[in-house]
């Protein structure tokens, strides 16, 4: 573990526990790397809300005037009986204010069946005309945690005419002094890195390497 508490104007609380993997000699520091996972969606909204304060995009205008590819959503309605995915027209625009507040309409197949489904019949199938994801509802009718926030970065970039890593840097992480956050890491930062486990059938923790080792598009 790695806490801090902090008041505004001063640290009440700081400390490591522990070590940064299972039977190393290493010791949780301070400075110590973690894979920080969905809370990126944090930071993505930070900058599509710093961008709104410019007046670049709006919460409630079309999505796709802004990202084509979002301009003409399609919702999974079902299946046939040979498994093929059914499809309609949504009826409404998709916001950035529903991608936002995860009221888009996008899912994770994590833990959606029928995302999950549609996943597996359409990966290979790009000449049938289907979506690489399509939504699970109509915008603004439900909520559901997924992709939403994807968009949302893609969005970020073309308003901004930034990447988004640099968007981030510029904008967010560089003016705060977050040196150590970002979408790839460096090897003095790796000697830092606390490792991950995921526990298997048997309930063990096993190490795993989950390191996008490429640049990031």
């Amino acid at each position: 573990v790695v806490a801090m508490a902090a008041a505004a104007d001063s640290i009440l609380y700081e400390n490591a526990i522990g070590l940064r993997a299972a039977g190393a000699g290493a010791p949780m520091s301070i400075d110590t790397i973690f894979r920080i996972a969905s809370m990126v969606k944090l930071l993505t909204a930070v900058a599509a809300m710093q961008i709104v304060g410019r007046g670049r995009l709006k919460l409630d205008e079309p999505a796709g005037n802004i990202d084509p590819m979002l301009s003409a959503p399609r919702i999974l309605t079902g299946f046939d009986s040979k498994g093929a995915p059914q499809l309609r027209d949504a009826d409404r625009h998709l916001t950035l204010r529903n991608l936002l507040t995860h009221t888009s309409g996008f899912s994770y197949p994590l833990w959606d069946a029928d995302m999950l489904r549609y996943v597996r019949f359409a990966r290979g199938r790009k000449d049938k005309g289907l979506p690489r994801m399509p939504l699970m509802f109509e915008p603004g009718e439900k909520w559901a945690y997924g992709g939403s926030i994807d968009r949302v970065s893609r969005m970020v970039e073309i308003a901004s005419g930034q990447g988004i890593d640099r968007y981030f840097r510029d904008n967010i992480t560089g003016p705060l002094g977050m040196k150590d956050t970002g979408f790839t890491i460096t090897e003095k930062q790796r000697a830092r890195l606390a490792q991950l486990y995921r526990r298997g059938s048997d309930g063990k923790l096993v190490a795993q390497s989950f390191e996008k080792l490429e640049t990031p598009t």
